[in-house]
């Protein structure tokens, strides 16, 4: 191992930082499932439901519709953020791009790609910025997964609607409607 190597590229003085942003950032994604954990159930066992098929406000145009969040996924691979757009997660889809281009940016991520492709590897230690890229693996995991996780979400949803539109309208018959799990 070259430990020597993680001293000179990490910068002890955001150390606390960096630590107390990722113990906030677990933390407070717990504590907001188990909330929405909390009010999808409250919210299923309503007689008069509060689902709506869109919605429109100042910051995005929301409607349910099915996704597939395989297709999520490959695009949050392909860039960072493309996934989120796709299932309507604009601000978020944004953000990540925004995330994602300060990184590529603070990283001098092209000078490597270019200094690896013409084979001047030599050059590739002074030109790129550890620190920076410390953080891109963390981003790029988190966006695969939340892409493809809020699109089942979205799935999920879209089928409790529909069930309990067509009920509300069409009333309850001898048809079997799959319920969603």
């Amino acid at each position: 191992m070259q430990f020597e190597k993680v001293h000179q590229v990490v910068n002890y003085n955001w150390a606390l930082v960096y630590a107390a942003i990722y113990v906030f950032a677990i933390w407070d994604a717990y504590r907001v499932s188990v909330e929405t954990n909390k009010l999808s159930f409250l919210e299923s066992k309503q007689n008069i439901r509060n689902l709506k098929s869109a919605m429109v406000n100042a910051f995005e145009i929301n409607f349910l519709d099915k996704r597939n969040p395989w297709v999520a996924a490959v695009l949050s691979a392909s860039f960072i953020g493309l996934g989120h757009l796709y299932c309507h997660r604009l601000i978020t889809g944004f953000t990540l791009i925004g995330w994602n281009l300060a990184i590529i940016y603070f990283t001098h991520l092209p000078e490597l790609i270019i200094c690896t492709f013409t084979g001047q590897f030599q050059l590739i230690p002074s030109r790129v910025d550890y620190q920076w890229l410390m953080f891109y693996p963390s981003l790029y995991t988190f966006n695969i997964y939340d892409s493809y996780a809020a699109t089942v979400s979205n799935n999920r949803m879209f089928e409790e609607e529909q069930i309990y539109y067509l009920n509300g309208k069409y009333g309850v018959n001898k048809l079997k409607v799959h319920q969603p799990d």
